[in-house]
C-alpha cells in the first residue's frame, strides 16, 4: 500500500474505528486488544481480545495465544484496553503491565470517550523513516519524542504524561507541557534538538518538528516522516522555537 495516497486515510481511520468500535461493545466491562504489524512493520492491524476476567470488570486479562505469537516477533505496536468509567489514566497496575512489556499502553474511557497513551520509560521506538502515521498513535508529537530519544537521548518518556493527543484544547495541554520540560529560544539561535512548533494549517492542531543538521525532521499528517530544507514559506509558519531544559 502506498501510505501517501488517500488510501492511507482510509485505512488508519479503519484501524482506529476497529480499535472503538470493540472497546465501546460492552459499556459495562473493560474490553481490550491490541495493534500489531506485519513483518516488514508497513502495514498496522488491529486485534480484539476476549476478557478471560469473569469476576471484576473493571480487570482485562486475556489468554489468547494470537497476542504472545506477535510479542516474541516484535511486531506489536500498542496494547489496547477501555476504563468503564471516565477516567482513561492507566492504573498502577495498568503501567507496570506496560513496563513489564515494555509496550505502550493506549486507554479509551468507554463513558467520556477520552483517551491515555502512556509509554514505558524504558520503551525503544522502531525505525522512523518508513513510520505510517496514526491518529491517537503515531504523530507528529509523537514522532519528536521519538526522534528526541533516538538521536539525542532525551528520554521523555520518563514524564509520565499522556501522549495521546486531545480533541479540546489540545494544543493548550500540549504548550502547558512543552514549558514546563523545554525553554523557549530564538529562531536565530537554533541548534540541533530544538523543537519546533508551527501555527495550525492543515488541521486545528499545532504541529511539530525537530531540527538536525539545518534540516526540518517531522512527521507531516498521512505521509511518511520527512526531512527537508526549512524554506522562506516553512519559517513563516513556525509558532515558536524549544530547547529541552537539559541541553
Amino acid at each position: 500500500m502506498d501510505y501517501h495516497l488517500e488510501d492511507s486515510q482510509v485505512h488508519t481511520a479503519k484501524l482506529i474505528d476497529a480499535c472503538f468500535k470493540h472497546g465501546l461493545s460492552n459499556p459495562k466491562r473493560e474490553m481490550g486488544g491490541f495493534f500489531y504489524s506485519n513483518e516488514l512493520h508497513s502495514e498496522f492491524y488491529f486485534h480484539p481480545l476476549i476478557n478471560d476476567q469473569t469476576y471484576d470488570p473493571h480487570f482485562f486479562v486475556s489468554k489468547d495465544s494470537f497476542f504472545y505469537e506477535k510479542y516474541l516477533q516484535n511486531r506489536i505496536l500498542a496494547l489496547f484496553h477501555t476504563h468503564i468509567g471516565d477516567d482513561p489514566t492507566p492504573s498502577a497496575r495498568d503501567i507496570s503491565i506496560a513496563n513489564s512489556l515494555i509496550l505502550p499502553s493506549f486507554i479509551l474511557s468507554v463513558s467520556s470517550k477520552k483517551t491515555h497513551l502512556f509509554y514505558p520509560y524504558k520503551y525503544t521506538p522502531k525505525p522512523l523513516s518508513k513510520r505510517l502515521f496514526i491518529p491517537y498513535l503515531q504523530d507528529c508529537l509523537i514522532y519528536v519524542k521519538d526522534f528526541l530519544l533516538l538521536q539525542f537521548n532525551i528520554n521523555l518518556q520518563l514524564e509520565d504524561i499522556n501522549w495521546s493527543r486531545k480533541k479540546e484544547d489540545n494544543n493548550l495541554d500540549m504548550l502547558r507541557y512543552i514549558n514546563k520540560y523545554f525553554n523557549e529560544v530564538s529562531y536565530s539561535k537554533i541548534q540541533n534538538g530544538d523543537l519546533i512548533i508551527f501555527k495550525p494549517t492543515l488541521s486545528r492542531f499545532m504541529h511539530l518538528g525537530v531540527y538536525k543538521d539545518g534540516l526540518l525532521c517531522h512527521h507531516p499528517i498521512y505521509t511518511f516522516p520527512k526531512k527537508e530544507l526549512i524554506s522562506d514559506e516553512v519559517l513563516n509558519q513556525v509558532y515558536k522555537v524549544y530547547r529541552y531544559k537539559d541541553l
